[in-house]
């Protein structure tokens, strides 16, 4: 199955929550169909509460889950 990969993504924080997340999503998957992917995958770190949210928001699900922890 053919997919896309989100690599990376930044909305400079003054412009924030003035939906240019939502419609980079929307243009991205609109790319993607239109190249024939049937799938877009992406990584995201758990406390970025923000993206996460924009993430459901737009229908995407978690896929896997990676786990970590600090040494002292």
């Amino acid at each position: 199955m053919k997919g896309a990969y989100l690599w990376d993504i930044f909305i400079n924080e003054d412009q924030r929550g003035k939906g240019y997340g939502k419609e980079t999503m929307r243009e991205l998957e609109r790319t993607a169909r239109k190249e024939g992917a049937r799938r877009i995958q992406l990584n995201v770190f758990s406390f970025n509460f923000i993206a996460r949210n924009l993430y459901l928001k737009t229908s995407y699900q978690d896929a896997a889950v990676t786990m970590m922890k600090y040494l002292r």
